[in-house]
């Protein structure tokens, strides 16, 4: 299928292997097979933009969109009971209890990342963590969300801690392991404290 509409690149499988090769931030038609920009890029108009030609998706669009995210989780533990905040609107599955965390950013240590996340939704300092032995797969069809979470229990700096929670949260809460199993929670919270419970951590 001719993709001249877009970057000059006579097929799918040129811009596809020159994927391989590129270093940037245009990952698929900036490549090697082509070095033009996307027209549809330079156009502003977005992903989502329809060939002039033949009125279809760019066939790289459903490349792009199947993608696996690496997520860093923070648990803290305080006398007994489990830190988890609730999503605010407008995230998806908003209003929802969750364990704090984030995606994992580029070039980014999983452990500085779940202290970043840390610090950024609820406002603690933390001096060290502990790394989970266990991936956790989230599959949320309906949101065309796969992940993969990556677990850490960690400790703050100061023990007289207080929680600030930012904007991505409505409000937090201290449970204990039998409440959370009763929380109308995000999915993999449940399955996250029961491995904790289970292994003794």
């Amino acid at each position: 299928m001719p993709l001249n509409d877009y970057c000059g690149s006579s097929s799918v499988v040129e811009c596809l292997l020159a994927k391989e090769k590129v270093e940037g931030s245009n990952p698929f038609c900036r490549s090697h097979c082509c070095g033009k920009t996307p027209r549809h890029w330079r156009g502003g108009r977005g992903f989502l933009s329809r060939s002039r030609r033949d009125n279809s998706l760019h066939p790289l669009i459903f490349f792009m969109k199947k993608q696996i995210f690496p997520v860093v989780i923070g648990v803290i533990k305080k006398n007994g009971k489990y830190l988890l905040t609730k999503r605010q609107s407008p995230k998806k599955e908003w209003n929802k209890w969750q364990f704090p965390g984030g995606g994992l950013e580029f070039f980014e240590k999983m452990e500085e990342a779940v202290k970043r996340e840390i610090k950024e939704e609820v406002g603690i300092e933390i001096l060290k963590t502990k790394f989970i032995p266990q991936v956790f797969e989230i599959i949320r069809p309906k949101d065309n969300w796969h992940g993969l979470l990556f677990v850490f229990l960690c400790f703050p700096k100061e023990n007289n801690f207080s929680v600030r929670i930012n904007s991505e949260a409505s409000e937090y809460g201290w449970f204990s392991f039998r409440e959370i199993l009763k929380l109308d929670s995000l999915l993999g919270t449940k399955e996250i404290a029961s491995f904790i419970e289970e292994n003794g951590f």
